[in-house]
């Protein structure tokens, strides 16, 4: 079954000779791409709002009574995480392009999807 979802899919792509010849993105209208984009920036703007409302001053009090934590978190972010990248850039020897953007992926924050996982699990979201 596999095997042949997988010839299936070759023989589509058969005739592609790079990737600017796939169409992954729809491509809208101008105007309705920027209401797109001005409603998806609303409603992330909403959504982190939410999200800082849970939040109570007693625990980021808490929080920067005991700095642990977050100094462990801004270690990671900031060195560990883009070390390990670099050092997988180098193992695996990819393009230039590559691994700059495996560098930069590195070293960007998790974003807001993280807050809303940690926030459903009960996690302390003040210290994510």
């Amino acid at each position: 079954m596999a095997e042949s979802n997988s010839s299936l899919m070759h023989e589509s792509y058969s005739n592609v000779t790079n990737l600017t010849d796939v169409k992954l993105v729809q491509k809208f209208d101008p105007v309705v791409q920027n209401v797109i984009d001005i409603l998806l920036m609303i409603l992330m703007a909403m959504v982190m709002m939410a999200l800082g409302c849970t939040i109570q001053p007693v625990e980021i009090k808490q929080q920067l009574r005991r700095p642990f934590g977050m100094g462990m978190a801004m270690f990671c972010q900031f060195i560990l995480y883009p070390a390990m990248m670099f050092g997988l850039a180098h193992a695996l020897q990819p393009g230039k392009w590559d691994a700059i953007g495996m560098i930069l992926l590195g070293t960007c924050p998790g974003g807001a999807l993280s807050n809303i996982i940690t926030f459903w699990a009960g996690g302390n979201v003040a210290l994510r």
